[in-house]
């Protein structure tokens, strides 16, 4: 390999890392993987830096102590999945 390619190839590599880590840094202000976006950057240079950019917001974190969990959508159709209970069946008396 010549010292020209070689050259090439290290430039190439330098832009990359630093595309990779300008996307990571993004990704991880919006909530979203730092080492898949670091790896779009990375692979796909400025335009993995732009799709970084582009996309939305993830999920906020859990506070501390917490962990977050994702609720179901009701089918659609109706609005809840909920049934309230009858009247009637097994409600307590009143006094």
């Amino acid at each position: 390999m010549s010292n020209e390619a070689l050259g090439i190839l290290m430039v190439a590599v330098m832009v990359g890392f630093a595309c990779g880590i300008i996307a990571g840094v993004i990704a991880a202000k919006k909530n979203r993987s730092q080492g898949a976006f670091f790896l779009l950057g990375f692979f796909f240079g400025p335009l993995g830096v732009l799709a970084t950019a582009l996309v939305g917001s993830g999920a906020p974190s859990a506070p501390a102590g917490m962990r977050a969990v994702t609720a179901l959508a009701a089918p659609p159709g109706r609005t809840s999945t909920i049934t309230p209970p009858s009247s009637s069946a097994g409600s307590a008396k009143r006094l």
